[in-house]
């Protein structure tokens, strides 16, 4: 059985927090920027991780106010000042108005309240939205032109897909046709996974696997545990936050899991949650954990 989840319930930290901060939703400010605002905002705020990576990776670091509590990469974060999480609940408009922000970088689907509160009181606030990879680098770009910094995206984004097409080439050869089956879990209560045009299911397709749910035309539907144990993925993969454990250990005493191929054969991995879950300028590093779990032998060369 498949159930595929409404978008509007999709309020797990996972989606709220990292996953939703990818390509272009929706920009138009909310009023007329001052002059020089808009091609050269001094003091933006931003609501995801993945935005403020983003904003350091096209040389604009140094012009952030504020970020949210999840944000702690690259390491000069941890010195701004914290706005809150990333649901609206959490996040303190007070706090991001007395920054004096003139420019506000959010995500979706979740944060549009805020957006549309910010721009009631005359904030320029700007949304993104995660889809697939392609957009992902759009983003990047995007959040480029917004800070007046163009060609540092381009020569960014340029690099970045050089680099992930390079780890894809690797993969897709070392593979020779053969896709091993994997299954992502994106949440276990209830279970949900990616589907084919999620940033997680293209992951893996790219990583050389065949992701097993790649027939949903939703990106995270949830699904049933009997579905799981009948498509049989070779490889389980999972985001891992805070102290490691052992996945097969956690999936193998769930009802018939037990005689999946990838318990079996130990093949269910942890990734590191701060890279595999932000669709951001670390989207290649990401890409290269996938990799590497679903081709062990495989000697990945990355550029640099």
């Amino acid at each position: 059985m498949i159930r595929i989840v409404p978008r509007s319930t999709l309020a797990l930290p996972f989606v709220a927090a990292v996953i939703a901060a990818g390509a272009i939703a929706g920009c138009s400010p909310g009023r007329p920027p001052a002059p020089g605002t808009l091609e050269n905002p001094q003091r933006i705020v931003s609501l995801a991780p993945s935005l403020t990576e983003a904003v350091f990776a096209v040389g604009a670091g140094n012009r952030l106010v504020g970020a949210t509590i999840f944000c702690d990469y690259p390491p000069e974060v941890a010195e701004l000042p914290k706005v809150g999480g990333v649901i609206p609940k959490t996040i303190n408009l007070e706090q991001i108005l007395a920054l004096r922000p003139d420019l506000v970088l959010s995500s979706a689907p979740g944060q549009e309240p805020v957006v549309e509160e910010l721009r009631k009181m005359g904030v320029d606030a700007r949304i993104v939205r995660v889809t697939g990879i392609d957009d992902t680098l759009a983003a990047i770009q995007s959040v480029a032109d917004w800070v007046g910094l163009a060609d540092n995206g381009r020569s960014f984004v340029s690099g970045l897909r050089s680099r992930m097409e390079s780890i894809r080439g690797q993969a897709l050869a070392h593979s020779q046709g053969a896709r091993p089956r994997v299954f992502y879990e994106v949440w276990d209560e209830p279970l949900m996974t990616a589907g084919p045009q999620a940033y997680l299911g293209q992951l893996v397709e790219w990583a050389g696997g065949k992701n097993i749910f790649d027939d949903i035309d939703k990106d995270y539907p949830e699904i049933s545990h009997e579905e799981v144990v009948r498509r049989d993925p070779q490889i389980i993969l999972a985001a891992r936050y805070g102290d490691p454990y052992s996945l097969t250990d956690k999936v193998r005493v769930r009802p018939g899991w037990h005689d999946l191929s990838a318990v079996r054969n130990n093949r269910a991995h942890l990734l590191d949650g701060t890279i595999i879950s932000r669709p951001g300028p670390r989207i290649d590093q990401a890409l290269a954990l996938v990799t590497r779990a679903i081709h062990p032998d495989l000697e990945l060369q990355l550029e640099q």
